[in-house]
């Protein structure tokens, strides 16, 4: 397996972020200017001038870098803190304490040392395999070959059919936790004989990657 490209490296820490601000004496929107200054993001949005107490909207900061890597995105809401690179979430996880460490020396913000205690991830990559990794099975595969021949018949056209996309999920109906699932499939227009697939999973991305090789490792095997 191949990873070809690394679309998207997200760390979450989950806690309140009111924590931070020493005795609740300094506003979030006038540190804001400052966190751009020292991250270089080309743009930022605050939620209604720093008034909006909605955790689902929080202080937006884009396009910018910290010390030489790209940071194509900053967020920071009421219960969180989001960092993102396209390198790994390792490398995400470590801006967040390396900025923590600096927003505690230069804007005198208490970080505590729990501040890692709920850890969220999320893994986008692009990649090409070995395998059909969307017919991992005989079943599947079958049920793509009756499909292609029964819509032949009605429509007159041969055309070849494929799973196209797995999803692998979590028992939604008592667990309403916004956590992402396991997705692969195919890339937009890419031919099947590619084997090139896009996928997502909220994990770290070493981890991602490790569960995508064994994958690859199991269809292969089953294919043998």
């Amino acid at each position: 397996m191949k990873v070809l490209t690394i679309k998207q490296a997200r760390f979450i820490a989950l806690f309140d972020v009111d924590e931070l601000m020493p005795l609740g004496l300094t506003p979030m929107s006038k540190i804001v200017p400052t966190i751009a200054s020292r991250f270089e993001f080309q743009g930022f949005t605050t939620p209604n001038n720093g008034q909006d107490k909605d955790s689902s909207k929080g202080f937006e900061f884009s396009d910018g870098i910290w010390d030489g890597t790209p940071v194509p995105r900053l967020a920071i809401f009421n219960d969180g803190i989001i960092v993102e690179t396209r390198i790994s979430t390792s490398r995400s996880r470590e801006i967040f304490t390396e900025s923590m460490d600096w927003a505690k020396r230069e804007l005198g913000l208490k970080v505590g040392e729990d501040i890692l205690r709920r850890l969220r991830f999320l893994s986008i990559l692009t990649l090409q395999s070995k395998a059909p990794l969307l017919n991992p099975s005989v079943a599947i595969s079958n049920a793509a070959d009756r499909m292609a021949a029964a819509m032949e018949a009605i429509t007159g056209r041969e055309r070849e059919y494929s799973g196209i996309r797995i999803d692998i999920d979590f028992d939604r109906s008592a667990d309403k936790e916004s956590i992402a699932g396991l997705t692969i499939q195919t890339l937009a227009l890419e031919p099947f004989q590619s084997n090139r697939y896009f996928s997502q999973a909220p994990l770290p991305t070493d981890e991602h990657i490790a569960l995508l090789e064994q994958y690859e490792t199991d269809v292969l095997a089953a294919r043998s």
